[in-house]
């Protein structure tokens, strides 16, 4: 397979092994990409608000510091780990499918794979994906991360905004924020 193929999780079909698939999305995606299309215009914003999100991390570098203290003694890392995969882990997912499904490439499932045999990943088998371009396969990668950059962002400009009014959307704002900025 191709570079940019080979090896990758959802794209190579010899990495998913230990898959279970939980449902087609096709029929989600056709629905969904005339309200999806639009936010391809987002890379546009991201960097803009990725500087601004930087700005309030590094001027209330012990704010923040204080929060994620406060929100540790409240949840357990298994609560945490299950936000992420239900938040981050899904919009990743579906963003990649989203540009895949774009680029004519055949989303056939949905599903979770175990990274080391163990490690619950969303994941999605594709087919078609070794004859995309070296343009379109980049397109198909960055996507996450720039969704990543964007709930990074969105998560600590929603953390400085709500933390003094509500504090179940700041606690939201923060785990989205450091999940991304770690991922």
């Amino acid at each position: 397979l191709p570079a940019g193929v080979q090896d990758a999780l959802g794209l190579d079909w010899r990495t998913t092994k230990s898959f279970i698939g939980l449902f087609n999305p096709r029929w989600l995606l056709d629905q969904l990409m005339p309200v999806l299309r639009p936010l391809r215009h987002l890379r546009y914003v991201v960097p803009v608000l990725v500087v601004a999100a930087l700005f309030v991390a590094f001027t209330y570098p012990h704010v923040v510091a204080d929060d994620l203290r406060k929100f540790k003694l409240d949840h357990t890392l298994l609560e945490h780990l299950l936000l992420v995969f239900l938040t981050v882990h899904v919009v990743n997912t579906f963003t990649a499918a989203a540009v895949a499904h774009h680029y004519k490439v055949s989303v056939d499932k949905v599903g979770v794979a175990f990274v080391f045999g163990f490690m619950p990943r969303w994941a999605l088998k594709m087919t078609g994906a070794e004859f995309m371009s070296r343009r379109q396969a980049m397109w198909l990668h960055g996507s996450t991360l720039l969704s990543r950059l964007f709930m990074f962002a969105a998560g600590m400009l929603m953390w400085y905004a709500t933390r003094d009014a509500n504090a179940w959307w700041s606690q939201l704002g923060l785990v989205l924020s450091i999940a991304c900025g770690m991922g």
